[in-house]
């Protein structure tokens, strides 16, 4: 970034400036380049870490659906235990 060829003239709001010019750098050309560099870099960090959480997501979403079919699997083998009991307590109170 130190062969500065290009001469660019743009305009920006009072908020877009003083945005700038919190930016570190000795001169407003070397803020500017700073902040576009910055958000670049922050940008490509923001997309990794969101592509990180979907994939936590994805495996939790799946750990979830395996754990609600052990649930399923668990109740059904409880009521087919409370139904055998129920039987056998019904065929003992005949006794």
């Amino acid at each position: 970034m130190n062969n500065k060829t290009i001469l660019k003239s743009i305009r920006i709001s009072e908020d877009m400036a003083d945005l700038i010019e919190r930016q570190a750098g000795s001169t407003f050309t070397e803020k500017w380049e700073n902040l576009v560099t910055r958000c670049i870099y922050e940008i490509d960090h923001a997309e990794q870490r969101l592509e990180w959480y979907r994939t936590k997501i994805q495996e939790e979403r799946e750990s979830l659906a395996d754990l609600q079919k052990k649930k399923q699997k668990i109740e059904q083998m409880m009521n087919m235990i409370q139904a055998k009991l129920d039987y056998y307590l019904a065929v003992l109170e005949e006794e």
